[in-house]
């Protein structure tokens, strides 16, 4: 009498070409997230005096009081519209509004876009073309676009050389408040003669109304991420300080956890 045998709990996967690739990408994002625990062992002491500088000193502040050389907005990404055309995501859009308010109130009548690389195909003119929307009065020639880019410190880099090639004194940058400690840092740390400008302290001064949207906003899921990352952000400043690397870890998470 043949033996009955018990049905088996335990089932393999069907193994595909699209299981395989997520398993690719969580083994690379769990490499990834190790070495975070392990870059304590991997740091240099200059790297460390420099961060710990950054971050006791806290945000450098611009003051209203003060007209600048130039503001530097910081791109906050991009998408593509069902047209086929580019936009502006919203932490862009409320930077590049931000900017818009500090040049009516004549802070400064020269802007620096940091928009960065924003992917294949994409207009590098995007976020110039929303800004001269918002202050058509602000000349072409005072416009200087950054489509190269790929991370807050290379950012930082490329406003350096517009900074150093057009002989500007300081100059004010515009970015969200979650993004202002870890900013100011580099601006420290590659001695770039700047303060920072934040969207909500412009906002609260000069727009009450816009300020209440964005204080709304800052509980929504995409500021709840940033806040997040940028934790690890400022942390990888210590091992990756042009950001190159925490920025894919950071794009490969967003796509492991959108399946």
């Amino acid at each position: 009498m043949k033996r009955e045998q018990a049905p088996e709990k335990f089932r393999y996967p069907l193994i595909t070409k699209e299981k395989l690739t997520k398993i690719f990408i969580r083994s690379l994002v769990f490499t990834a997230i190790a070495y975070l625990f392990l870059a304590p062992f991997t740091i240099n002491r200059q790297a460390t005096i420099k961060v710990y500088r950054g971050l006791t000193e806290g945000v450098t502040e611009c003051s209203f009081d003060r007209h600048y050389s130039a503001i530097a907005n910081f791109g906050g990404g991009g998408y593509q519209t069902d047209d086929g055309t580019n936009a502006p995501n919203i932490f862009s859009r409320r930077r590049l509004d931000t900017t818009a308010l500090l040049i009516k109130k004549e802070v400064s009548n020269h802007a620096i876009l940091l928009d960065g690389y924003q992917g294949r195909g994409a207009d590098p003119n995007t976020n110039r073309d929303y800004l001269k929307t918002e202050v058509p009065q602000l000349p072409d020639e005072n416009i200087y676009v950054d489509s190269d880019s790929t991370s807050t410190a290379t950012n930082v880099d490329s406003a350096k050389i517009i900074i150093q090639k057009k002989g500007f004194g300081e100059v004010a940058f515009v970015t969200d408040k979650f993004h202002a400690l870890r900013a100011s840092i580099i601006l420290k740390i590659k001695k770039v003669n700047g303060c920072i400008f934040t969207v909500e302290q412009v906002n609260e001064k000069f727009n009450s109304d816009g300020m209440k949207e964005i204080t709304q906003k800052n509980k929504g899921n995409g500021s709840l991420w940033r806040r997040f990352t940028e934790i690890l952000k400022t942390a990888s400043l210590l091992y990756d300080p042009q950001g190159q690397y925490t920025s894919q870890v950071e794009r490969s998470l967003i796509k492991l956890l959108n399946k």
